[in-house]
């Protein structure tokens, strides 16, 4: 490689080009950054039993609206008939999050974009597309790219926002993403990492967080995220979710119990 050409982020779009495969040196910088974020994991632990801070102190859940567009409910109905049921919470979850995370931070969002990224940011793990694209060794890429094809064949999204949703959807894996590389993709990425592995937990707070499990049981969610992590470090080892798991993942989802 020249030196001086660009190392194309992990997660971006030119870097999902390459099929999602991390390189040595990438592997070892997401060994070096996951040891940082478990050590910051364990604060997280000790402050998701007391109430939410600033912001979201008064926040009802019924407060937070979910989009009813047109792109919004086709992306519902598309997640729906692909996703199971417990799949499928998940997505509604994370959208509720999210929108949640934006107002604790104060970050203006697009509604319709988040809720369609959080929709079909898990088509990778869904039989329809699951080890269906060529060359593709990363969950997270093949259903950005299954997201993106939705998104223009049924929502005829111009090519600038189906970037976006794409993008929003092969970063959400990574460590962390700044709100400068996308506010949405900023977005999905927390209020996955909240759903499955709770970090910010407290930002939200034990009574909305009872609420949103409530409205959108999580039941289940672990033995089906970590059967198919499973598989995906096993087939795809040079994944992120590969190189993740080798790092003990499994124990900090059900940290997040």
């Amino acid at each position: 490689m020249n030196p001086e050409t660009p190392v194309a982020r992990v997660g971006s779009l030119a870097w999902a080009r390459r099929g999602g495969a991390l390189s040595a040196l990438e592997r070892r910088r997401l060994v070096a950054g996951s040891l940082a974020r478990q050590v910051a994991l364990v604060g997280d632990v000790l402050r998701r039993l007391g109430p939410p801070a600033g912001p979201l102190r008064a926040v009802e859940l019924g407060e937070i609206r979910i989009p009813d567009s047109r792109a919004a409910l086709e992306a519902a109905e598309h997640a729906r008939a692909l996703s199971s049921d417990v799949l499928y919470a998940h997505c509604i979850r994370t959208y509720l999050y999210g929108a949640l995370f934006a107002r604790a931070d104060g970050l203006t969002y697009d509604p319709e974009l988040l809720f369609v990224a959080a929709a079909l940011h898990d088509l990778g793990l869904v039989p329809a597309h699951r080890h269906r694209a060529p060359g593709v060794a990363c969950f997270a890429v093949e259903g950005a790219r299954a997201a993106a094809d939705f998104a223009e064949a049924t929502l005829g999204w111009e090519d600038a926002r189906r970037a976006r949703l794409e993008e929003a959807i092969t970063l959400h894996l990574n460590l962390a993403v700044d709100a400068e590389e996308g506010v949405e993709a900023h977005l999905l990425h927390e209020a996955t990492a909240l759903d499955v592995v709770g970090t910010r937990a407290g930002v939200i707070g034990r009574r909305l967080r009872r609420a949103i499990r409530e409205a959108h049981p999580r039941e289940g969610l672990e033995d089906e995220v970590l059967e198919a992590f499973r598989d995906e470090a096993r087939t795809r080892p040079h994944s992120r979710t590969g190189v993740m798991m080798r790092l003990g993942f499994p124990l900090a989802m059900r940290l997040a119990r």
